[in-house]
């Protein structure tokens, strides 16, 4: 398991996206459905999530990647945390966790 993203929520993710490469430098690499990412490599990355007007923002959260989904749910689980709903879009799958805290968080794997 390792950081894949940090993801900003939006009513208006084109406008976010377009301050934060303005100020990083960092080019779209990524824009598709629900989601804008910025910058390359293996790094944690940026990403913007287009959320309706109306609808209520998500807080900000970290995307963690993984390699199997059941088994990063199952470590969630064992380390005291809990899982929610799982999603297919983008061509990933993942389900949001949260932390013992009540932090949102998502696991992604590959489609």
């Amino acid at each position: 398991m390792d950081f894949g993203y940090v993801t900003l929520s939006s009513h208006n993710a084109d406008r976010l996206s377009r301050f934060y490469r303005e100020l990083t430098d960092q080019s779209v690499t990524m824009d598709e459905g629900a989601y804008i990412v910025l910058g390359e490599g293996p790094a944690p990355r940026l990403a913007f999530q287009r959320i309706t007007p109306g609808q209520p923002l998500v807080p900000a959260h970290v995307d963690l990647r993984v390699t199997d989904l059941a088994a990063a749910t199952a470590r969630v689980e064992e380390a005291g945390g809990r899982v929610g709903g799982e999603f297919n879009e983008v061509g990933a799958r993942w389900r949001h966790a949260f932390d013992p805290d009540g932090n949102v968080f998502c696991l992604m794997a590959a489609g």
